[in-house]
């Protein structure tokens, strides 16, 4: 793959995701803007690794891509425990929860909107599971989005090195203080990833360096012999 097609898929791999944040939140159906982010979240960010692959063999340095991935995959290890853990625990609870709030639901969730809840009767030690579980949810995406964060920011540094371009490293900084900040350290990665994409699209190739040619000066003919 050469510079410019590795160039090209980058920078439309990093607006695919920074643009899939805004998409989330434009759809009035929170269901179809959570489908919507996750897609352009996974196309983005194989078209940033497509990429990154392409650059570690133009400049000879694995890890810019090998880091990249392991990050990719630290990141897809941590939605899978996240899921998990939230089908079991947080929705477990959710069920037991919800039937002391509304004492009279059927266990049909799209009846809940037409009850009035009460919390009168409610046995507040009902509630431990349920913190426990949205806790353990919280911690498992806070340690696994650090993890994918300094992989990626290693991945990002060594590409900025290589390629002279400094917005890689600010993106890769930025991506990693957005990291270790709870909740508000989410607008930070956004901000990261619209600095990614002008990163992507104002490198420029360095230009081949011309071969260098050895000349050599040949000695004046002899003079013609005297009649």
């Amino acid at each position: 793959m050469d510079f410019k097609t590795s160039k090209n898929l980058g920078c439309i791999g990093a607006l695919l995701m920074f643009i899939g944040v805004i998409a989330s939140v434009s759809f009035r159906v929170l269901l179809t803007g959570m489908v919507a982010f996750v897609i352009a979240e996974i196309v983005g960010f194989i078209f940033v690794l497509i990429s990154l692959n392409g650059f570690a063999s133009f400049y000879k340095e694995k890890g810019i891509f090998n880091n990249a991935l392991f990050g990719g995959v630290a990141a897809i290890t941590g939605g899978i425990i996240v899921i998990v853990v939230t089908v079991v625990a947080v929705f477990a609870s959710l069920t037991v929860v919800l039937y002391q709030i509304f004492p009279d639901w059927n266990g049909d969730f799209s009846s809940l909107q037409n009850l009035a809840p009460s919390i009168a009767n409610m046995d507040f030690s009902m509630l431990k599971p349920f913190v426990i579980g949205v806790a353990l949810v919280l911690v498992a995406l806070y340690i696994f989005v650090i993890i994918a964060a300094i992989l990626m920011s290693l991945s990002l540094n060594k590409l900025s090195k290589r390629s002279g371009t400094s917005l890689f490293a600010t993106a890769s900084m930025i991506m990693l203080v957005g990291a270790v900040i709870p909740i508000i350290g989410l607008l930070f990665i956004w901000i990261s990833l619209l600095i990614l994409t002008i990163a992507f699209f104002t490198m420029k190739e360095p230009k081949p360096i011309p071969p260098t040619y050895t000349t050599t000066t040949t000695p004046p003919p002899p003079p013609p012999p005297y009649v």
